[in-house]
């Protein structure tokens, strides 16, 4: 049985991001392993779209409309240095902490999350979200004078040269992890 066309979406459980090392065109794209972005608590996609009118003879003649991007939004409940290394670049290391250089540039990355168990109809099953490459293009960090401070990003997802994809939305009979490895 295939999981159910139609879903609620209710809440976020897990979100990942994982660094794309390569996209040949007519290849297969390649994936660091993914990291988590702790304590997600919003995430969405926007599909960008392009709309051009033809005009003459005082109206509207025709129009038409091309996705040509995807807006990324996710707010989150704690900081990953390692994420900020592929976020906005930089490196990451235990001993020495969080360096970004003037040198550094944001990596593409893919991003990956996903509805809780039963947080759709289907009682068992989830939905996945996948944005295969992305770039950063905002991010807000800092703290909050006797408050937790939430944070947040936004990335611009383009179609890969691999295999031209520029998301997925996989609804799932049964909830499934997200993979340690992506594709």
């Amino acid at each position: 049985m295939a999981a159910s066309a139609t879903s609620k979406l209710f809440s976020t459980e897990d979100f990942k991001i994982a660094e794309l090392l390569s996209d040949p065109p007519l290849g297969t794209a390649v994936y660091a392993t993914p990291i988590d972005i702790p304590g997600i608590r919003k995430a969405t996609m926007t599909p960008q779209i392009e709309s051009k009118q033809l005009r003459g003879d005082n109206r509207e003649l025709d129009n038409d409309s091309t996705l040509v991007a995807v807006e990324i939004q996710a707010e989150h409940a704690k900081i990953s240095y390692p994420a900020l290394a592929v976020l906005l670049g930089g490196t990451w290391d235990a001993s020495t902490g969080y360096t970004r250089l003037g040198s550094d540039y944001p990596k593409p990355f893919r991003c990956e999350w996903r509805t809780p168990p039963g947080g759709v109809d289907d009682p068992a099953g989830d939905v996945h979200f996948n944005a295969y490459k992305c770039k950063i293009t905002a991010y807000a960090l800092g703290t909050e004078f006797e408050d937790y401070q939430i944070l947040s990003f936004t990335a611009r997802g383009v179609y890969r040269l691999s295999d031209d994809k520029i998301w997925l939305i996989k609804p799932n009979e049964t909830a499934a992890a997200i993979a340690t490895v992506s594709a």
